[in-house]
């Protein structure tokens, strides 16, 4: 399953304080009622070199040298709480299956394969979720070893059957304020939020500035090399396919 946003969603970490408030009050509301933590859309429309990267820092009071007014949060506030991320503006999903493992052949892959897209556009509908592609690649042997030229198609019965998959299946995404054009077999960052912090990270540890010549060396979707694009003067990204 993929998902792709329309804006870039970079979340404040849930204090265990708050937490804990939000999950008592969970428990005093009436059913149906939310008590979620709110969480800010901190990036916004600024740049990744302004993104307010203390916000996340941990801060331990206990160890050497560090100043009990010290920007992060405290140690004893840490807690595995995700924040609620705002629904996609476009799902993909994509099936694979092996050709020679059904007993019916071709005909009894497509029957299942239409009685599943519809099964998946039930639940997405019922989630509220837009699913804009549904595809199947067809594969026999290590589920994650697929070759690059393995088949890929739409769903049987799918008004983009026969069409290009690389095409009708691509969507949008947005990461660090950059949208991308991803294609089904790409790779790319699915948490967004925790990948600006860390391309925020390896542009201060990399010390770039307007004076740079980035090169970003297999560079896959070019997600780092492009997101630091405007704090270097020269940027080359380059990648071999296989």
């Amino acid at each position: 399953v993929r998902e792709g946003h329309s804006e870039s969603f970079l979340p404040l970490p849930v204090p265990a304080s708050a937490a804990a408030a939000a999950a008592a009050a969970a428990a005093a509301a009436a059913p149906g009622t939310s008590s979620e933590p709110q969480q800010a859309r901190v990036l916004g429309h600024c740049s990744l070199a302004d993104v307010p990267v203390d916000k996340w820092l941990v801060r331990n009071p206990d160890a050497p040298g560090v100043e009990e007014n010290e920007s992060g949060l405290a140690l004893s506030e840490v807690t595995e709480v995700e924040p609620q991320a705002p629904k996609p503006s476009s799902v993909l999903v994509m099936v694979q299956i092996d050709p020679n493992g059904a007993p019916g052949g071709p005909d009894q892959i497509r029957q299942q394969l239409m009685a599943l897209a519809a099964a998946l556009r039930a639940a997405a509908a019922a989630q509220g979720l837009p699913l804009t592609s549904l595809l199947v690649q067809y594969h026999s042997g290590v589920a994650n070893a697929a070759p690059a030229n393995a088949p890929l198609t739409p769903f049987p019965g799918e008004a983009t059957e026969g069409a290009d998959a690389k095409q009708v299946g691509s969507f949008s995404d947005v990461l660090c304020e950059i949208k991308f054009r991803v294609s089904p077999m790409a790779f790319f960052q699915v948490n967004a939020g925790a990948t600006c912090l860390l391309y925020n990270a390896v542009g201060r540890m990399a010390g770039v500035n307007p004076n740079t010549l980035l090169l970003d060396v297999c560079c896959g979707t070019g997600t780092i090399g492009l997101t630091l694009a405007k704090q270097v003067g020269i940027r080359f990204g380059g990648d071999l396919g296989c």
